[in-house]
């Protein structure tokens, strides 16, 4: 892949760097492209202009981790319908915790809340391995499988089935799983990086869900899968303090990565905005690459 300058005869380009100017957020930068090979970017501000420096990527490590899990799928190491009590062999499993399935945790639908209190930040500092003996300890806060719930907890055991699992797993998927954020969000990369491994899981495998969210979204393997005029097909956004990322793509060719500084007082507003935005952006050839996968 090669990365293209940011030159005033990009129409997209100079698109997606107005797309980054938002009120809440600051440095916003951003990696795009399709499978053509060529890759382009755009910043808001000369202080992001040029770097490609190590980020956190936040819960944009989901995605990772459940393409891991899909892959043991699919060599038949695992089943999507295997249930915990037969998967987790070193925590004590709580009975009704023990009948969520891999799939119903790859698609937030494991019934643990995190309303009160997220067990990943239970102790202050972030502690993936720490939240997934919580939760596998003690029962969903609601039946499995009747809706869709958030859940760091739920990525931090898919994070350590796959520490316990004997097959190596890729490197910087290994680091983050080992890492305090674990398998809810470990990685750090930077953006090329980030939008290079993406890439390479294109295209996106989909995972019907009997259960959606009130506009009509579900999760797939991680992915959020939306049917709404304007929108990519998939997306995922990742938040910490201070940070905001972004991934979208149409499921088959193409993809952007984007990545923020700032604390927006309402999240997933602007990041559906933002999100929006750049999407719009993004340049359109065939209409057989927009067919879902």
């Amino acid at each position: 892949m090669t990365a293209s300058s940011c030159s005033s005869d990009r129409p997209e380009v100079g698109c997606m760097r107005h797309a980054l100017g938002q009120e809440e957020l600051h440095d916003g930068q951003v990696v795009f492209g399709d499978r053509r090979g060529v890759i382009n970017r755009a910043h808001a501000s000369w202080s992001a202009f040029g770097r490609d420096a190590v980020l956190p990527m936040a819960s944009l490590t989901k995605p990772l981790i459940a393409e891991e899990i899909r892959l043991r799928v699919e060599r038949g190491q695992f089943s999507l319908d295997t249930s915990l009590a037969a998967l987790v062999k070193d925590h004590r499993v709580d009975a009704e915790t023990g009948a969520v399935t891999l799939r119903q945790l790859i698609q937030h639908q494991a019934g643990f809340d995190r309303a009160a209190s997220d067990p990943l930040f239970a102790g202050g500092e972030p502690d993936c391995e720490f939240a997934a003996g919580v939760v596998l300890g003690r029962n969903p806060e609601f039946p499995p499988g009747e809706r869709i719930i958030y859940s760091n907890a739920g990525y931090c055991v898919l994070g350590e089935l796959l520490k316990s699992d004997s097959t190596p797993l890729p490197p910087h998927v290994d680091a983050a799983v080992r890492s305090p954020l674990g398998a809810a969000g470990g990685w750090r990369s930077s953006l090329s990086d980030a939008y290079a491994v993406f890439q390479q899981m294109l295209p996106l495998h989909s995972m019907p869900a009997e259960i959606s969210l009130p506009d009509g979204s579900y999760y797939a393997y991680a992915w959020r899968h939306w049917s709404k005029p304007g929108y990519p097909e998939w997306s995922h956004f990742g938040r910490l303090p201070g940070a905001l990322a972004i991934a979208a793509t149409d499921g088959s060719d193409r993809l952007l990565v984007a990545y923020f500084k700032g604390d927006p007082k309402d999240v997933d507003a602007t990041a559906e905005s933002v999100m929006k935005k750049m999407w719009a952006c993004m340049p359109v050839r065939n209409a057989e690459h927009h067919q879902r996968i």
